[in-house]
């Protein structure tokens, strides 16, 4: 049987060389003499050398066979043959495009040659002009000036490269800098009438001397003299353009400032009666106010009005008056406030032609406005506010014609009421007649028409039109187009929309421009100095001949960024607006240093002081394979017992196990650390885990800890003879998964986070023969922003333990639910934790049942100043064995935290009190944490 298949196969693929020759000595009839077309003779020896039959060529075909060879061995850029019938000659034309091989930067001293190159523009490998290296170098140049080397010069040499230079198109590129002196700031000469200010201004500036004189220091100068006059309340203070006088070297340089209208200005606040003087002050911001023109009372008036009538004082009187204070450059802003009533609503009457009640009307107006108005206290600005918004929830019901004809505001004889009558035209409702498509060739109007979701005979909503617009473009996106534009999108409205005579029946038509389906012609990855094209490829959510589209754009760049190897990320198309379809995806990175030291001594309050150490050192990207190592030790000095707790942890990561997208991780550790405060026990612990894990997509991540194993000597922490000592080893196996939809993994304002894990501890993988166990947990995080700064972070954990060895036993000092501490229920130090050996009346109690917990934590986060932050907390949470009642139920706290905010997350100092103290337990009513990063 397999010789009758192989015969058929010769056979087929016999007839189809026939064929192909047949066709190809159609075009030729006899022999073609071959010919290089310029290129040097060493070039044309080594052509008829590799092959002497391709002097003269049987067939056209073989051309095909010399142009492989010229661009695959010969490195040609370009190749490419003309056949002339009449003398059966063959030309081939070969280009080549001048590439850089090397660069080289001497004399750069104070200027590292990775930022010159960048700046350069001209990578190694890269195609190159004499223009680009014109334009770099005086890049380069700019550069020096704004680093302060006013008499930086430099000279760029260009010159064939040494080795493996096929026909002199590899360069190499010398750029010799000859830097000079630094230009340094010596001296301010201030000009101020203030002399005191004068004093101080000159105090900020001369943290400036010798200083180089750079664009960015003067503009930090500028700032910094700017931010001490805003602080101080120089409200109208002016800086002039500062003049610089330089050495006859220009190594040295003088700086003469002007301050001009340098007085200071203080604010006293009379007549509030209802309001207090402080919220005036600080709805006004005097003391981070920013004068916007020279009529500082007219925008301190106006502040303060617009305050007052925002409150429902539409009546209030505001006047200013400024006198001289006790020095010659103070001057005293007197801000008189005559409060007025606050003046209610009387009637708010709707007039006109419109199709619901009135009562709608007006019960929108009062529903979407501010807390006075809502209260029906007459603000004008919300009345015109709300007035706009129901005209566009109008217009969005289908009452595209709706429109305010006018409004009356009429006050009662005592000026303590106003009656306001709004006279409304709404118009016809509007109803879509036809919905059209012009320019939609690739998808078809039935899909295009369910996607906009407007249907004839509806009314023409304008949001669900902007939704329905937005929908489409996805769609064509989605399926490769990725620069479908609707032309008359942003245009009038008429053009999208037009309508009958009346009004009531409207034609939608989009114009749609599809653009060519993008599909992946070709893929070039850049930056890349460090890792190698193949991580990067690995990652890829597309390949050659993909249709390419936003979604696989993202998930690549996400992909990539989640590595944490590279500091920037960017995906385009080389031929992006043009009409081709076949195109280059440019895949630009930029390395990230791959190594990594740290190192850090701190101390808490923990066991009354606890001082603590680390030093970790890490290499992320191995071979440029995105392998990671690393390697990091602990050590914290307990002063109450005294103890010293030490933790040695290794780690390896391998990226693509057998050629997949699957990582597999290795990590030991070596611990000795308290285990139990109240009986003060300590642990010896050596752990070895072996585990995989897949990033299924951006979002989802799936692992399994194949083996972890753990060796616990337990023992007295203080010596003591009559301690128990027991060995006991724990082997366990089973997965984890997260899913993550975080807007950032250490800082996170938005999103959620949900991780499930799930082991099982058996004597197969080397524990203990009493030991036999499943154990479960999960939990939930959200973050939901509620306003630009402020996040509302909640989170839910639950777990459950079970023993399931009859006879056997879970150590619970090894796997039991432990809460109390910084990171469950704060407000309960780490000798509080519950339950403890005093609850479990057991030094290391035999869980021979079952156990749950679950954990709530809720905080708000807010902006103090700058990277400063603090936080509302409360926690709360329960702890359950199912054959011993301990003797407290759920327990939780509430408290504060301050944070610092650092690219890896906050550093905390938080004070959380117990809302249920249980003194049998001899527990304090607070505890203070010092922590890393938050839930």
């Amino acid at each position: 049987m397999r010789v009758v298949t192989g015969l058929l196969i010769f056979l087929a693929l016999r007839a189809i060389s026939a064929q192909a020759n047949e066709l190809t000595n159609g075009l030729t009839n006899g022999l073609w003499t071959s010919e290089l077309v310029g290129v040097d003779s060493a070039t044309q020896k080594e052509f008829l050398a590799h092959q002497p039959s391709w002097q003269k060529l049987e067939s056209l075909g073989q051309a095909e066979d010399v142009l492989t060879w010229l661009i695959v061995k010969q490195g040609y850029d370009s190749a490419e043959y003309q056949a002339d019938e009449n003398s059966r000659r063959i030309f081939f034309h070969m280009g080549k495009i001048n590439r850089v091989q090397t660069v080289t930067f001497l004399g750069n001293r104070s200027l590292p040659a990775v930022e010159l190159q960048k700046t350069l523009g001209i990578q190694e490998g890269t195609p190159f002009s004499a223009s680009l290296i014109q334009e770099g170098g005086e890049r380069i140049r700019q550069l020096y000036r704004a680093n302060g080397f006013n008499n930086a010069a430099l000279t760029v040499d260009v010159h064939p490269a040494s080795t493996g230079n096929r026909n002199r198109s590899l360069q190499d590129i010398t750029v010799q800098i000859v830097e000079g002196q630094q230009t340094l700031i010596t001296e301010f000469r201030i000009t101020c009438a203030n002399t005191k200010l004068r004093a101080r201004l000159q105090a900020v500036a001369d943290q400036y001397l010798q200083k180089p004189f750079t664009p960015t220091n003067v503009s930090l100068l500028r700032h910094d003299l700017r931010n001490y006059l805003h602080e101080k309340h120089y409200l109208l203070a002016d800086l002039v353009d500062p003049v610089v006088l330089s050495d006859a070297t220009e190594t040295q340089v003088i700086l003469e400032i002007k301050v001009e209208r340098p007085e200071l200005y203080k604010l006293m606040v009379t007549g509030p009666e209802r309001m207090t003087e402080t919220s005036v002050r600080d709805a006004i911001g005097f003391d981070d106010f920013n004068a916007q023109s020279t009529n500082l009372p007219q925008e301190l008036i106006q502040k303060a009005k617009q305050y007052y009538q925002s409150n429902g004082f539409a009546r209030s009187e505001i006047s200013l008056t400024e006198t001289d204070g006790d020095d010659p450059y103070e001057r005293i802003l007197n801000l008189n406030v005559v409060e007025g009533p606050k003046v209610p609503i009387n009637k708010l009457i709707f007039q006109g032609s419109f199709a619901k009640p009135a009562e709608y009307y007006r019960d929108f107006l009062f529903e979407s406005g501010n807390s006075a108005f809502q209260s029906q206290y007459y603000v004008k600005d919300e009345l015109d506010r709300t007035l706009r918004n129901l005209i566009i929830e109008r217009k969005n019901s289908g009452y595209f014609r709706a429109r305010i004809l006018a409004t009356k505001t009429v006050y009662n004889d005592a000026r303590d009421q106003v009656d306001i009558t709004v006279n409304m035209d709404e118009g016809p409702l509007t109803q879509i007649q036809k919905v059209s498509f012009e320019g939609s060739v690739s998808i078809g109007d039935t899909e295009l028409l369910e996607k906009l979701g407007l249907h004839e005979q509806e009314p023409l909503r304008l949001n669900d039109l902007e939704a329905g617009l937005t929908r489409i473009q996805k769609l064509y996106r989605d399926n490769g187009f990725l620069e479908m534009r609707i032309l008359n999108e942003k245009s009038d409205q008429e053009d999208l929309v037009s309508y009958n005579e009346d009004n009531t029946l409207a034609h939608v038509n989009l114009r749609i421009l599809e653009g060519p389906r993008v599909v992946v012609g070709s893929i070039v990855i850049e930056g890349n100095n460090i890792t190698r094209d193949y991580v990067i490829q690995k990652e890829l959510e597309f390949k050659v001949g993909d249709i390419l589209t936003p979604a696989k754009i993202d998930e690549t760049k996400l992909r990539l960024q989640r590595m944490g190897i590279f500091t920037a990320v960017e995906i385009r198309t080389v031929e992006e607006k043009t009409n081709l379809s076949r195109r280059t995806v440019l895949i630009s990175v930029n390395d990230r240093d791959p190594g990594i030291f740290n190192a850090g001594l701190g101390a808490t309050n923990e066991s009354r002081l606890t001082v603590r150490g680390f030093t970790g050192v890490a290499y992320r990207n191995i071979a440029g394979l995105a392998r990671v190592a690393s390697v990091r030790a602990d050590l914290n000095y307990l002063t109450n017992l005294p103890y010293l707790e030490k933790k040695i942890a290794a780690g390896y990561l391998e990226p693509y196990l057998f050629d997949t997208r699957i990582r597999g991780r290795v990590n030991f550790t070596l611990a000795s650390f308290v285990s139990d405060f109240n009986a003060n026990a300590a642990i010896d612990l050596s752990q070895l885990s072996l585990g995989v894990e897949q990033q299924i997509t951006s979002h989802f991540l799936l692992g399994w800890d194949l083996v972890n194993f753990a060796k616990y000597y337990t023992y007295s922490a203080v010596q003591d003879p009559n301690y128990a000592q027991t060995n006991t080893d724990i082997g366990s196996t089973g997965p984890t998964a997260e899913l993550d939809y975080r807007d950032h993994p250490f800082n996170p304002t938005r999103g959620s986070l949900t991780r499930v894990a799930t082991e099982m501890g058996l004597p197969e993988l080397f524990s203990s023969d009493t030991i036999r166990y499943w154990r479960s947990t999960a939990s939930f995080t959200l973050f939901t922003p509620v306003t630009t700064r402020w996040v509302w972070a909640n989170q839910i954990r639950g777990g459950f333990l079970k023993n399931i060895n009859n006879g056997g036993f879970v150590p619970y000092d090894k796997k039991g639910f432990i809460l109390g501490g910084e990171t469950t229920i704060r407000g309960f130090s780490n000798t509080e934790a519950f339950p403890n050996t005093n609850d479990l009346k057991s030094t290391s109690y035999p869980l021979t049942s079952e156990a749950s917990m679950y954990l709530i934590k809720s905080e708000i986060r807010f902006p103090i100043k700058g990277e400063i932050g603090g936080a509302l907390f409360y926690d709360g949470g329960q702890v359950q064995l199912l054959d011993f009642q301990l003797p407290f139920g759920y327990r939780h706290a509430a408290g504060f935290a301050l944070r610092y905010n650092t690219p890896i997350g906050p550093v905390s100092l938080e004070m959380g009190w117990k809302l249920n103290e249980y003194g049998a337990r001899g527990e304090g009513p607070f505890a203070v944490h010092v922590a890393i990063g938050t839930f």
